[in-house]
């Protein structure tokens, strides 16, 4: 007789009362099936985000603030257990970064050059509750590669599913059953990590009517069916996705979660500046990028060539996406009491990147400018040759 799976882990976090209800009514039904890591709420004001205005260049920092516990961020101790000692992960102290964002600053600058309002454009840094988000991730990662919880210590367990709490098992939709979706995935990260080399299962890549929809001309998301389904599982499919944005639920490997700690650990230490240092971890064309502060993050480190550099094969994400039979997703986001943490100010940005905002906005406009000059020169019989800003005289 085949011997069962052990408890399946999977991290997430909680950040309003009904979110919570909502996620831990469907996780009851897996039972013990499941084994629990539930990390402590974190909220935009207990980050203390840093740039030197009104300097385009300066890089953005973000810390854990002072003023927070220390001991919230580690992960809790699993339901029914005992006490056990607390691991600190995040930050390996406190004057150690979390993250180091370096000039474009990622999508941020690219939404307000599209025209995005400053203080509307809220990709990756714009948005105070995103960069909480990011931080449950990374806090959820970085556990999973030192397996510093008891739920990652047992033999057997080589992988860990993150939920985000927006995410809803949907009877009839999803597949399986939900008090048995802990084995399912279980069975779907071993086998397409043995046949496939997958090191992140998706467990979701669109949502109808969340603009995040799948084979829409309008979107860059594209799907289709893998070659091979999850062997004792007829209701469940595997999609090769592409060009997608999800974060809000997935499965990852152990042995890629070393590697995205290890990128991680090398951009902290050198400023953000990943050139020849690593090779992108997280952002590859079959894994979602989301959350944005750790696509505009990694995306510092060199991109993942595997067919000009072979050894690239080895550290970039390889993804596949588990779904049901008639969705593109396992786990069902659920956005309908969106969550937004704001300021004093009435703002879901910090003042500080509202600055920065500014900044871009002012670059992005004085740069335009200049090619406007060039183009009014050139017509007045300027030379075509030109280097920056420099006329090459002749």
């Amino acid at each position: 007789m085949k011997e069962a799976p052990p408890p399946f882990p999977v991290f997430y976090s909680v950040s309003t009362p009904q979110r919570g209800a909502r996620l831990r009514a469907w996780l009851d039904r897996g039972g013990d099936n499941w084994c629990r890591i539930e990390l402590p709420p974190m909220h935009p004001q207990d980050f203390d985000v840093r740039w030197e205005p009104p300097v385009y260049g300066s890089p953005v920092r973000i810390y854990l603030s002072p003023s927070t516990n220390a001991s919230s961020a580690g992960p809790q101790p699993p339901l029914a257990s005992t006490a056990w000692p607390q691991l600190r992960v995040g930050g390996a102290s406190p004057d150690q970064p979390l993250f180091v964002l370096n000039a474009p600053y990622g999508n941020l600058r690219n939404q307000i050059e599209k025209g995005h309002r400053v203080g509307r454009a809220k990709s990756g840094l714009g948005s105070g509750h995103k960069v909480a988000n990011a931080y449950f991730h990374l806090r959820a990662i970085q556990c999973l590669a030192a397996r510093c919880h008891p739920c990652l210590q047992r033999i057997g367990v080589h992988a860990a599913a993150v939920f985000e709490d927006d995410v809803e098992y949907v009877q009839g939709s999803s597949p399986g059953e939900a008090a048995t979706l802990p084995q399912l995935l279980h069975a779907a990260a071993a086998q397409t990590r043995a046949r496939d080399g997958v090191t992140k299962l998706q467990l979701g890549v669109g949502n109808a009517g969340s603009g995040q929809e799948v084979n829409v001309a309008s979107r860059k998301a594209r799907c289709h069916e893998h070659t091979r389904g999850v062997a004792g599982w007829p209701t469940a499919r595997l999609l090769a996705c592409s060009n997608y944005t999800d974060s809000h639920a997935y499965v990852l490997h152990a042995s890629h979660a070393r590697k995205i700690v290890a990128a991680h650990a090398s951009l902290v230490e050198h400023g953000g500046r990943g050139s020849r240092r690593c090779v992108n971890p997280w952002g590859h064309v079959s894994c979602a990028s989301d959350p944005g502060i750790l696509r505009d993050f990694f995306k510092q480190c060199d991109k993942a060539l595997p067919a000009l550099h072979p050894s690239h094969d080895k550290l970039r994400c390889s993804g596949l996406a588990l779904a049901g039979q008639h969705t593109p997703w396992s786990l069902k986001h659920n956005n309908d009491d969106a969550f937004r943490m704001d300021f004093d100010e009435g703002t879901d940005v910090y003042p500080v990147i509202a600055a920065l905002q500014r900044a871009i906005f002012e670059n992005a406009r004085n740069r335009s400018r200049m090619r406007v000059s060039l183009r009014a020169l050139r017509r007045d019989g300027m030379p075509r040759k030109v280097r920056g800003t420099h006329v090459m005289k002749t």
